[in-house]
């Protein structure tokens, strides 16, 4: 495990980071620590580990089901993030994933049943908050195992009984089982086979089999009976379908009788021109003439055949070849799915503030600078930002829901610019999510939309149910 080279330094962020989190652990607190320590200068030594279980972490939003949020109704909306200042006796972290990133991620807490919930909140409170327990017992499988990271599959269950079975470590009595194990390790340590590569290896991989059966046991020897049963079912000979006989030749003439008489295909004949005959002319081809609209002219159908071209022309004016003024394309066609700006008149139009305008207006002193980013939508908000007083709701609907995607991919790269003095070097102008974050209102815009006020008034015009967003950095 890579250890900090400049003690006193940790020692001072660890310092600062116990008064700034109330919880004595947890991975938000670690995630800050190391965090501060490599901003301010600090190095680890030793080997970096290859893949970290931490961004997976943070993008399945894990969430504690013994710490619900409920409606004034008393009906539960939905549940507190795993970490926790103080201890609750009667309340273990029970925490499980919301989100499914990959394979790996466990089974979310919407995917396991009510029924399965309640049960593992009992079975916590018997281990005492320490160790793992299962979701609904063995029906729900090693899937639903609490804490750790993902669980094994069946495929991978399938070769550790074959790599087990194989070494003469197989038996369905668990306490056998582990006396089989122990015999082995006696003939197979490395110390007593020269420390050789293959036998340190094969270690390895028995130990790492050995673990997931004994863990898992009962999921285990399901997967096994399953594994033998298939087998047996290839083994058994499979009935040998009957050879037909061979059709036997028929006589010549016999063949013949059963040969239908087919007509030979017609041609048509062009009629022989007489020699004294005057010779006829060819019949007029009549041409094709090109279609064209009203008012327009023909239609050049290579123009269109990868869509509409870009134009600057006004909607009112647009003159599209072979179709007139009244065909005009839609942006949505071309681009796809529904575009995040309102921008006309509403039933209720909100106030912008002071600080977001300033904001929105610096977008564009940055792009003038020679800063990249932002979308066509990106700058339409800007503009409306800093030259309206009011916007109707429904845009601010959509800032809302535009800072709750863009918190992962635009706000690391702006916080980042912002720690560093807000500098205005060329290797900063190819970094998008500066501008794609201030044109929406920087920060300013973030507190705004997720201000409780602002929250409330969203929920009671939308009859929705929004929460407010949280920050991953």
């Amino acid at each position: 495990m890579p250890k900090p080279i400049d003690s006193k330094l940790y020692s001072k962020v660890k310092a600062e980071a116990d008064k700034m989190f109330a919880s004595n652990s947890g991975i938000y607190k670690s995630s800050w620590i190391v965090r501060e320590y490599k901003k301010r200068g600090g190095k680890y030594d030793g080997s970096k580990p290859k893949s970290s279980g931490l961004k997976r972490w943070y993008k399945e939003n894990w969430l504690d089901l013994n710490r619900p949020i409920k409606s004034k109704s008393g009906k539960i909306v939905g549940y507190e993030k795993c970490g926790r200042a103080d201890t609750n006796k009667d309340s273990y972290p029970l925490c499980r994933p919301s989100v499914k990133v990959s394979k790996k991620t466990p089974k979310t807490y919407k995917e396991i049943s009510k029924k399965s919930i309640e049960k593992a909140k009992l079975d916590k409170r018997k281990v005492k908050g320490k160790g793992n327990i299962k979701f609904g017992g063995s029906a729900c499988g090693s899937s639903c195992m609490v804490g750790g990271e993902a669980n094994i599959t069946k495929d991978e269950a399938i070769k550790c009984f074959y790599t087990l079975y194989k070494n003469g470590l197989y038996s369905e009595d668990l306490n056998e089982f582990k006396k089989l194990y122990k015999k082995w390790m006696l003939k197979n340590h490395p110390d007593k086979n020269d420390n050789n590569p293959n036998v340190i290896e094969l270690v390895k991989v028995v130990n790492n089999c050995v673990s997931i059966a004994t863990s898992y046991f009962e999921d285990f020897q399901t997967w096994v009976n399953a594994y033998k049963a298939h087998k047996a079912q290839q083994a058994q000979p499979q009935p040998q379908p009957r050879p037909q006989p061979r059709p036997q030749p028929q006589p010549q003439e016999q063949q013949r009788e059963h040969q239908r008489w087919q007509p030979p295909a017609w041609k048509p004949t062009k009629p022989q021109q007489q020699p004294n005959e005057p010779q006829r002319p060819e019949p007029r081809q009549r041409q094709e003439q090109p279609s064209t609209g009203i008012g327009s002219r023909p239609i050049n159908r290579s123009t269109f055949a990868h869509g509409f071209p870009k134009t600057n022309i006004p909607a009112a004016k647009m003159n599209v070849p072979g179709f007139g003024t009244s065909f005009i394309p839609s942006t949505r066609s071309q681009f796809g799915g529904k575009p995040q700006f309102y921008g006309r008149k509403s039933s209720m139009m909100v106030p912008v503030p002071k600080s977001v305008a300033r904001w929105a207006e610096y977008a564009f002193k940055l792009k003038e600078l020679g800063f990249k980013g932002a979308r066509e939508t990106g700058w339409k908000r800007a503009k409306q930002l800093s030259t309206k007083d009011t916007i109707p709701i429904e845009d601010l609907r959509y800032m809302r829901n535009w800072y709750a995607r863009h918190r992962y991919t635009s706000y690391p790269g702006f916080k980042e610019w912002i720690d560093a003095g807000r500098p205005k070097d060329k290797k900063w102008h190819n970094v998008n999510s500066i501008i794609s974050w201030v044109t929406w209102g920087g920060d300013a815009g973030f507190r705004w939309v997720n201000s409780t006020k602002t929250i409330n008034l969203l929920n009671k015009h939308f009859s929705k149910s929004y929460e407010k967003i949280k920050r991953i950095v």
